[in-house]
């Protein structure tokens, strides 16, 4: 569902950026602003997949409160690449939201996790 909604935007950043191409814009924008109306769209999706990478560290942070395996990540986060999956968890345990305990092979979320995650629902809220 997710990445449908970032293809429709991604569409119509392009045409945007096509209908910003246009001789007048072009010409008006090549005064002061030349570079400008290409970053745009650029920052627009930065913006876009840094959301997403937050809400993949929360959906995390969530299901790993009790102690969960990595392939149980793997079955509870479906719409996501493995290879994604574990970069973002490389992140959250080296940022310490995370802790990986080789006894249980499970990964918990720490006491810095639950304050991140209470932040998290802070600001949606």
């Amino acid at each position: 569902m997710q990445w449908l909604l970032i293809d429709s935007i991604i569409i119509c950043l392009y045409r945007i950026l096509l209908l910003l191409r246009t001789k007048y814009v072009h010409d008006f924008l090549s005064l002061s602003l030349s570079p400008l109306y290409l970053y745009i769209p650029v920052m627009i999706i930065s913006f876009l997949l840094m959301s997403l990478k937050q809400d993949l560290i929360v959906k995390i942070l969530e299901i790993s409160k009790g102690g969960i395996t990595k392939s149980k990540i793997y079955e509870s986060i479906s719409c996501v690449s493995e290879s994604q999956i574990n970069r973002t968890l490389a992140y959250i345990v080296d940022n310490r939201l995370l802790q990986f305990t080789e006894a249980n092979m499970q990964y918990i979320t720490t006491h810095k996790g639950y304050t991140y995650l209470k932040e998290r629902y802070k600001q949606t809220n």
